[in-house]
């Protein structure tokens, strides 16, 4: 007669545990090689997808989470969580969306109005992109490619904010381009988004809901 290893019982035969310690072992077994056949994880710090911590890129925004700098890229406020701003040529066929869908009317008013329809094409652009980006954060073209345009803190344009932004745009026109050609940059921001301080990022790295400036609770 022996005795358990683990409780004292007594164990009939030359088992080392008995029957109650035994299973409980075999148990403890299985569970520590099921958590090990289990792949390590971890929210990705610029669009917070899972995926692997052994992995080099994230496989949803194929970015190396160790080139992400909250300093440089931004963080949501409050939320800890890093704000991933889009590209050029992501930004690029937003436009080209944008530009599609403003082509009608802008054509019917030169056509209707001849000179005139000049002035009105400039404010069908102001109220287009003013009103899309302060009440739903993105016109449809950045809609379209899941973007939203918000200020250095992650909040939504205020109507004067976003006013400003539009008329940034000409400093582009003013620099030949080279404005737009500096969203290449690492920051992806370009002479418009630096001047009027605000952002184009992907809405899914943005916390929910957006808070507004007028929303923003008092520091």
């Amino acid at each position: 007669m022996v005795r358990c290893m683990r409780c004292g019982d007594s164990v009939e035969g030359f088992s080392q545990l008995c029957d109650k310690c035994g299973a409980e072992k075999k148990a403890a077994d299985e569970a520590s090689k099921a958590h090990a056949a289990i792949p390590a994880t971890m929210p990705c710090p610029w669009c917070q997808s899972t995926m692997l911590m052994s992995a080099a890129r994230c496989p949803a925004c194929f970015r190396e989470p160790s080139d992400f700098r909250p300093g440089v890229h931004g963080a949501a406020a409050g939320s800890g969580m890093g704000l991933q701003r889009a590209d050029f040529w992501v930004r690029l066929v937003a436009a080209l969306i944008d530009g599609l869908i403003l082509i009608v009317p802008n054509v019917a008013l030169r056509i209707a109005f001849g000179t005139a329809g000049i002035g009105l094409s400039l404010l069908v652009g102001v109220s287009y992109s003013v009103w899309f980006w302060t009440q739903k954060g993105a016109t449809p073209g950045k809609m379209a490619m899941g973007l939203k345009v918000v200020d250095n803190d992650g909040r939504l344009l205020t109507p004067m904010h976003a006013v400003g932004r539009y008329f940034s745009y000409f400093l582009n026109a003013i620099t030949l381009g080279i404005g737009y050609l500096m969203i290449f940059g690492e920051e992806h921001k370009g002479l418009h988004d630096r001047v009027s301080g605000s952002q184009v990022v992907f809405a899914r790295t943005l916390p929910h809901p957006v808070a507004t400036q007028e929303t923003q609770p008092a520091a």
